[in-house]
């Protein structure tokens, strides 16, 4: 089963372009929500002033494939002049859970030596 693909977009506006990035991903926001695979896709705004997306995906596959998507490619096209670039995403997943039991785990202290 694939594992839920969760990424942070930090979007850093150029003076005076804030109010047209937020704009533009407000008009955009609601096609996405609908997407294929999509869990969520909030905008958040740092307290640097700084614009973060959070986005949850049903698996990486479905993260890509909304690269093609048409509101995507307009956000694309719409915001490269209008914020600093490139723009980071940090890709992550919740770690996977071993089969073994914590207690029988070697644990890092019994891996490590020192001299």
């Amino acid at each position: 089963m694939p594992r839920r693909c969760t990424v942070i977009v930090p979007l850093t506006p150029l003076d005076g372009h804030f109010d047209t990035v937020m704009r533009v991903l407000d008009e955009v926001l609601a096609d996405i929500r609908q997407g294929e695979g999509c869990l969520r896709y909030d905008v958040r705004e740092e307290v640097s002033g700084r614009i973060v997306l959070i986005e949850e995906w049903e698996s990486r596959d479905h993260w890509q494939a909304h690269f093609d998507w048409k509101p995507i490619q307009r956000l694309k096209r719409e915001l490269v002049d209008k914020v600093i670039m490139p723009v980071e995403r940090w890709e992550m997943y919740e770690p996977e859970v071993p089969d073994t039991p914590a207690e029988q785990r070697p644990i890092a202290e019994e891996r490590l030596t020192r001299e």
